[in-house]
């Protein structure tokens, strides 16, 4: 199944945002890697942290929120 040209927008996209943004980002991809391998390869590449599950990109944000807070206090 070939992506449709939003989708690829999409991607490219939030790449060329996270080179600019200057905060933690994390992507939420509602599809099974077994069936969206190539997107979830492209964001990782562009180290863009991906999840199948929002809860888990919610949580990950938190624990770097709280880390960097750690961090901050020292």
């Amino acid at each position: 199944m070939l992506p449709s040209v939003t989708h690829v927008v999409s991607q490219h996209s939030i790449a060329e945002a996270a080179k600019i943004i200057k905060k933690p980002l994390a992507v939420t991809l509602f599809a099974l890697p077994e069936f969206a391998a190539e997107e979830y390869a492209f964001l990782a590449q562009n180290n863009i942290a991906t999840f199948g599950d929002a809860k888990r990109a919610v949580a990950a944000l938190a624990k770097i929120s709280k880390y960097a807070g750690y961090n901050a206090k020292k």
